[in-house]
Formats: C-alpha cells, sequence, structure tokens
C-alpha cells in the first residue's frame, strides 16, 4: 500500500485503486471500482498463483479511441503487459495470468494517451471438498516438514497450522520450519497458511526464549497490554508466526485452571475487556492476528480437559 500510494503522489492525478475484492468463479465479476475516468491507474495487489485468476477490466467512456498500456510489477520487477486499442464507448477485459503466470503478487500499472476507467477482480477456484478443508488448523508431529505432514497438508488442504512445544526448538528450527509450511502449502493449495500458536505470557508460552514472561494476570493497564501485545507480535512474525491463540478472555474463579496459572486477567469483565482489547490491538500493530479464548469458558473450571 506504501508502494502505491508513492506513486500516486510521484504523478499527480493519477488514481490509485485498493480494493482487494475475491470472489469465487461461481459469484460471477462483480468487482467494485472507481467511476472517475483517468489516464494512469494503479491497482492493487492480485494473484496469479495456484487457484487464482486476476483479470483487469479497462473502460474508454469518452468519446475517442484510447490507446493503452498495462504494465504488471511483481516481486521479480516490471513485465509489460498488452498494448491496446479500444475504441470509445467500449471495454476490455485482460487476463493477468496469461502474460505472468504462479506469481501471488501482481500489482497492475494502466496508462492511457486518453482518461478511462480500470478495476481489477481477483477469482479464486475451489472444490467444495477445498473449501471443506480451509475450515481446518490441523497439528503436525515432529520440528521439520515431515513427509507425513506434506501428505496431511496435501490431503486436507487446511487453512492453518497450529505448532505446539513439541513442534518448537530454537529460533533458527523454528523460522525454517514455518517458512518450509507455507511455501508448501502454496505450491500445493496456491494458499498461504495461518500459522498459530498459544503465546499467552507466563506460563503458556510456546516459544519459551521470548521475553515473555509476564503473564495476563500481572497486566494492570491497557498501556501494559498493548505493548505487551505489541512486543509479542513482533517477536512470533519474525519467527513466522501470523496468529496468536490469545488473548484469555475468560472470568477465572479463585482457585481455577486459570487463575491457578495466572491466565486470566483480573477485573471486573468491563476492565478484562478493555485489557483484551489492548492486547489484541497491539498484536495487530504488531502485524499477527489474535483469537479471543476459550469459548464456551473455562472459568471455574479445576481441571484442564
Amino acid at each position: 500500500m506504501v508502494f502505491l500510494l508513492t506513486l500516486s503522489l510521484l504523478l499527480p492525478g493519477s488514481k490509485v485503486v485498493a480494493d482487494t475484492q475475491v470472489v469465487n468463479r461461481i459469484g460471477g465479476h462483480n468487482s467494485i471500482g472507481s467511476t472517475s475516468p483517468s489516464e494512469t491507474w494503479y491497482l492493487a495487489e492480485g494473484s496469479t498463483g495456484g487457484t487464482f485468476e486476476t483479470w483487469v477490466l479497462v473502460q474508454n467512456p469518452g468519446q475517442d479511441t484510447a490507446n493503452i498500456q498495462l504494465t504488471y510489477m511483481t516481486d521479480s520487477g516490471e513485465r509489460p503487459g498488452p498494448t491496446d486499442q479500444i475504441p470509445a464507448g467500449n471495454r476490455r477485459t485482460y487476463r493477468v495470468n496469461d502474460t505472468v503466470p504462479d506469481e501471488f503478487n501482481v500489482s497492475t500499472r494502466v496508462t492511457s494517451d486518453k482518461d478511462v476507467i480500470a478495476e481489477r477482480s481477483m477469482y479464486w477456484e475451489m472444490s467444495i471438498q477445498q473449501r471443506i478443508g480451509q475450515m481446518f488448523m490441523i497439528g503436525i508431529d515432529g520440528t521439520t516438514l515431515t513427509p507425513e505432514a506434506e501428505d496431511l497438508i496435501r490431503t486436507v488442504r487446511p487453512g492453518g497450522v497450529i505448532l505446539f512445544g513439541s513442534n518448537i526448538q530454537d529460533a533458527g528450527q523454528l523460522t525454517q520450519l514455518t517458512a518450509d509450511l507455507q511455501d508448501f502449502s502454496l505450491r500445493e493449495t496456491g494458499l498461504p497458511l495461518f500459522i498459530s500458536t498459544d503465546q499467552e505470557g507466563g506460563t503458556i508460552c510456546r516459544v519459551r526464549w521470548l521475553d515473555d514472561a509476564v503473564p495476563e494476570a500481572n497486566i494492570t493497564s491497557t498501556e501494559q497490554a498493548y505493548q505487551t501485545g505489541f512486543n509479542r507480535a513482533q517477536a512470533l512474525k519474525a519467527l513466522g508466526i501470523n496468529q496468536n491463540l490469545a488473548p484469555v478472555l475468560d472470568i477465572g474463579v479463585e482457585g481455577d485452571f486459570l487463575t491457578k496459572y495466572g491466565r486470566c486477567f483480573q477485573g471486573t469483565p468491563q476492565e478484562i475487556g478493555e485489557l483484551g482489547e489492548s492486547v489484541i490491538s497491539g498484536q495487530k500493530d504488531g502485524g499477527i492476528m489474535s483469537t479471543a479464548k476459550h469459548f464456551p469458558g473455562y472459568g471455574g473450571i479445576s481441571f484442564y480437559s
């Protein structure tokens, strides 16, 4: 987004469309774009990898023929796309996959000698079995991507993988594992993974070497909660983990499983909610997703099941 915005500032009058519309093939072409014409357009990232298709629509609302040029910007640099002449009052569609196949990050620049309107749509083709697989978060055995784990991902095509302490040894091993998981998923399914772990702080920390020793029970202010979430997120993101199964938002009962290990915030439901919201905000700003837990609740439970 910063890259696209910078281009807009360098080229006054150009249009930046930050739409990320993704529709299933059954849904048809229903991407929403701007209706204000311009000679230069920058369209947000699409994808031609895996099961994705990206299309660019260019409309000429004027009274003269428009000469257009599409340029695709990929991780490896710019790639020239189609050049075309669009008669007055007509439109054309261009399949990005035909020029830059198997690219997971493709932005598009449209230039024209006349004012035109440009849109980008991305389609995602999946069978019902593949869609169901995306609803699963699975665990794997071991500290490397084994053939057994590969077979499981290939068969289930899951939306995510959860890592436990048994999967984690040190920073180098963990970074390699998360990278291998993402690479394999992208090759097999065309989709990245949610890679998650339980990093609550205090006793429940899967990544033991991080400076994350403060349990939720000892977090007393929203400022502390935010900073804890932010620092934790940056550390996890650097290791390839993009989702934390925290914070705990249960209301603990003295002596139960949660309070025994300091796993929940102290205070009224309102205060607990505010602290949890601050942790989530910090983790979001630090670059990862959060999962508030537990449902339907662990409060009052004296044992772990």
